[in-house]
């Protein structure tokens, strides 16, 4: 959720949370079981969090690098 005036966005404040990283490499994953346990975890939490679904993952630069979920 993001406030959609000044004043309202003057008055949010950041909520921040520690999760688990990873140190695998994941650029040559191309599906959501390519990625490490953790890396998983993290898209689950960011739904949560979001109230929505993520979509797309991005593992690199280039456009096939990018995972449709």
């Amino acid at each position: 959720w993001f406030p959609a005036d000044a004043w309202a966005l003057s008055r949010a404040r950041p909520v921040y949370e520690t999760v688990p990283g990873f140190a695998e490499e994941i650029r040559a994953a191309r599906a959501l079981a390519d990625l490490p346990r953790n890396a998983r975890r993290y898209l689950e939490r960011v739904e949560e969090a979001a109230q929505a679904p993520v979509r797309f993952v991005s593992v690199g630069p280039d456009r096939e690098e990018t995972i449709a979920l």
